[in-house]
């Protein structure tokens, strides 16, 4: 994943921060009691036409069956809400994700600054001119490797923040996207005018249309299928592969320049270990 420009962090660290989660939660009730109050007018419409002095409602068989309909489709349509219902719950288990993320992202963040300024240190103290000797040799030896390592965890702690924080906003568009979905899906249902006794049991049947055509977007918001998918891939590709890579940090160690007896410590030299150490 490429580099994020700090205006546009900025702007994900804001959507992460803030709580989508309650929007979507108060629309998903306000559906479910929508869906409900709906379902009630039907079976009402259905009571009071048996109530009516009409030839059809007479014969109670022709009520049974329009009954037994009627029943079979709200049984869907309740089958439908359980469906949303668990995407409801998989969202609610998630609910403070974006905002933890982007707690985690700004501690990355903070990190970085750090090592960059030891980075910085670490380039003033390879102009010494005034010190002289086999350990300074040794030192400015191998102080352009530890530059170039405090360069890499530094690139590393961006690229874990930039990433934990892009999840989050993801996780926050996730929220913002259902929530709209459900307030498209009441505003289709508010808008619906009853058929009876023309048809009966069409508010169940549009309650059916409308919930179906929900549920089909609402998993291809959670899969992220058409839109996150890709990016959260790429994420945890870039993820695994810093893990592999790891890092070795470049020291100076002693080692002696003399073979034989009555070693003068004098006479001790430096070499440079790039290859071991300590890990970062």
């Amino acid at each position: 994943m490429e580099p994020l420009q700090k205006e546009l962090l900025e702007r994900l660290l804001e959507l992460c921060d803030r709580d989508l989660y309650q929007p979507l939660s108060n629309a998903y009730l306000t559906l479910t009691s929508y869906v409900d109050r709906l379902l009630q007018i039907d079976v009402q419409e259905l009571v009071t036409a048996r109530a009516t002095s009409t030839a059809m409602f007479q014969v109670p068989a022709i009520f049974d069956t329009i009954a037994q309909q009627g029943d079979a489709l709200q049984r869907q349509v309740h089958d439908m809400l359980r469906g949303l219902d668990r995407s409801m719950q998989a969202m609610a288990r998630c609910a403070d994700s974006p905002a933890k993320l982007a707690g985690m992202g700004r501690t990355w963040l903070t990190l970085a600054d750090k090592v960059q300024e030891m980075e910085q240190i670490a380039t003033r103290l390879a102009d010494q001119p005034d010190w002289k000797g086999e350990a300074s040799e040794a030192h400015l030896a191998v102080l352009p490797k530890q530059i170039e390592a405090l360069g890499n965890l530094e690139s590393m702690a961006r690229s874990a923040a930039e990433s934990v924080i892009v999840v989050g906003a993801m996780q926050s568009d996730v929220f913002d996207a259902a929530g709209a979905l459900l307030h498209e899906c009441i505003v289709r249902l508010k808008g619906h005018v009853s058929s009876a006794p023309a048809a009966y049991y069409s508010a169940t049947t549009s309650c059916l249309t409308a919930l179906a055509a929900t549920e089909a977007a609402m998993g291809r918001i959670l899969t992220g299928e058409g839109s996150w998918r890709a990016t959260a891939d790429e994420i945890a590709l870039g993820l695994s592969d810093g893990a592999a890579a790891g890092q070795t940090w470049p020291k100076a160690v002693s080692g002696s320049a003399t073979t034989g007896k009555g070693k003068d410590k004098s006479e001790t030299t430096w070499q440079t270990s790039v290859s071991a150490g300590e890990s970062l």
